[in-house]
């Protein structure tokens, strides 16, 4: 199971797929936790994104860019 780290970009997919929720979050990591991890999206934009997604219910990929 790959932990991302503070700097990695990401491919974060639910686990387990909601009808009302994000289930996929593609962003840089910003802050790590010992069970979550916070991405933040279009950062300094009108419609930036902040997640904290628990390693629980999500799968993380490193992408490079």
């Amino acid at each position: 199971m790959y932990i991302p780290n503070v700097g990695d970009s990401v491919i974060a997919r639910r686990k387990v797929k909601s009808e009302i929720y994000h289930n996929t979050v593609i962003g840089p990591v910003v802050d790590v936790w010992d069970n979550a991890c916070r991405i933040v999206t279009n950062a300094g934009e009108e419609y930036e994104g902040d997640f904290k997604l628990h390693f629980s219910d999500w799968t993380f990929e490193r992408i490079s860019l």
